[in-house]
């Protein structure tokens, strides 16, 4: 049995967190510092600190990732070591009328890349034979590669695939992602807007789902990805711009970026 950290709801600082913010609204908050249970050096499960309720977990012991000590801002991550670690949602059906239905919504994660080899996986959800709805490669051939990609549930057809030389190996980085329906899809690193892009066709209101949410690879076809996680927080709507001074004050109060 694992050891469970406690929770926390407050910096030192009384700065409000994704839950004062968002309320009812925050679908998913993975917060590696503040919840989490571990086996040993090992991270066993990440528990998600929105109502949603839809933990990270890994059972077996060398797919574990490993617990960071006090790694960003003196607050605890988890390492996967881009071979054999990474961890899952309990369904396949998480996060799925966020992710992958006609809605906003709003994501920020804090990440290192530490990947060296093509095609490695951070974060990846599932639909149809090959279940790599939305996913992040974080190293492409030669160069330091960001690209994000969503894929239709349907037809497997790729609506939005960018890459651009600016997610940073060995570096820690905010990733914001928005999605607008209608308008564009974009993505920030620390602020500055690297994709912008209007999706081609509207998501299905069905399909086949049928790998959990995962961290740390792509849930089908395994491709495991090298990288340090500290938080991920998923609202079900875009933040308004005081929502969003907010949320970026947060971060900056709890992980230095």
């Amino acid at each position: 049995m694992g050891t469970t950290s406690s929770y926390y709801f407050y910096g030192a600082t009384g700065v409000e967190t994704p839950l004062d913010i968002f309320g009812s609204n925050l679908v998913w908050w993975i917060n590696a510092d503040r919840s989490r249970t571990d086996s040993g050096s090992n991270c066993e499960a990440l528990h998600d600190l929105s109502a949603s309720g839809i933990d990270l977990s890994q059972s077996t012991p060398a797919s574990q990732p490993s617990v960071q000590l006090a790694e960003l801002n003196g607050k605890d991550t988890v390492s996967f070591d881009g071979v054999q670690e990474y961890m899952e949602s309990p369904s396949a059906t998480d996060l799925i009328d966020v992710l992958f239905r006609n809605v906003d919504y709003f994501c920020i994660m804090i990440t290192k890349p530490r990947g060296t080899t093509t095609s490695q996986f951070m974060f990846s959800t599932r639909n149809g034979a090959d279940g790599q709805g939305f996913y992040m490669p974080l190293y492409v051939g030669t160069l330091q590669r960001f690209r994000w990609i969503i894929r239709r549930t349907d037809t497997n057809q790729v609506l939005l695939d960018r890459t651009g030389n600016d997610f940073t190996r060995n570096q820690w980085h905010r990733v914001e992602i928005e999605q607008e329906i209608g308008v564009a899809n974009r993505v920030r690193i620390g602020g500055s807007t690297k994709i912008s892009q209007s999706l081609s066709a509207s998501y299905p209101s069905t399909g086949s789902y049928n790998k959990p949410l995962t961290i740390g690879r792509r849930s089908s076809t395994p491709v495991y990805g090298a990288m340090d996680l500290a938080e991920i927080i998923l609202v079900d709507r875009l933040p308004t711009s005081g929502e969003l001074t907010d949320i970026l004050t947060y971060i900056a109060d709890e992980w230095g970026l």
